[in-house]
């Protein structure tokens, strides 16, 4: 069985268009920053202004006790969206989206 070239064609073109509408839907999130009880492990996409202080603030101030990724971006409002995944309670993290909504 062989393959038609134009149905090839179209597919690829097709995925490539439906790829470009989910990145323009779901942009990457330009700020990373990973973690762990020992401290900040990495961090991507922080002012340079605001590194400092968060580093300081997420290991002097808050008390994680496992691993911890918070990321985020602006919105098309220029909002900060904010993710943060790993394990802690809802008032540790309202206490660390607050601080990055004011220093970002």
């Amino acid at each position: 069985m062989q393959l038609d070239p134009t149905l090839v064609l179209v597919v690829t073109v097709g995925a490539l268009v439906i790829y470009g509408v989910w990145r323009v839907a779901h942009p990457p999130w330009p700020i990373e920053i990973v973690v762990t009880p020992e401290g900040v492990r990495s961090q991507r996409g922080l002012p340079k202004r605001a590194v400092g202080p968060v580093i300081v603030f997420l290991e002097q101030d808050v008390d994680i006790e496992s691993k911890v990724v918070i990321r985020a971006a602006r919105d098309r409002n220029a909002r900060l969206r904010i993710k943060m995944s790993g394990a802690w309670d809802a008032g540790i993290e309202q206490r660390i989206r607050n601080f990055l909504l004011a220093e970002l």
